[in-house]
């Protein structure tokens, strides 16, 4: 029995061995690469206070951005369109017209 237990062990070893080798390739393979983004700057210093207060900096929180886009095949939130001023009128003059 214990030499069942002990080859056992020493696949498991050998397993998390190969894990962390190739997870490490992985790492020096991956490229990176820089995004630039013009953003009001009032929104950008009130995103950096609340990141920092999250313990994030900016460039990890736009990777984690990414990798739900990409986890989730859409953005993470859904962006609604607001109706114009105009649609909305043309909305109520068709909904009072119904009533009468």
């Amino acid at each position: 029995m214990g030499k069942i237990l002990k080859f056992i062990y020493n696949a498991n070893v050998l397993t998390i061995a190969l894990y962390y080798t190739i997870i490490s390739i992985i790492g020096k393979i991956m490229a990176k690469a820089n995004v630039n983004v013009r953003i009001d700057s009032q929104i950008k210093e009130l995103a950096t206070k609340l990141l920092d207060r999250m313990g994030l900096d900016q460039t990890t929180a736009i990777d984690m951005y990414y990798r739900q886009i990409i986890a989730e095949r859409r953005l993470p939130f859904q962006p609604v369109v607001r109706p114009t001023p105009d649609e909305q009128i043309a909305a109520l003059a068709i909904k009072n017209t119904a009533k009468d």
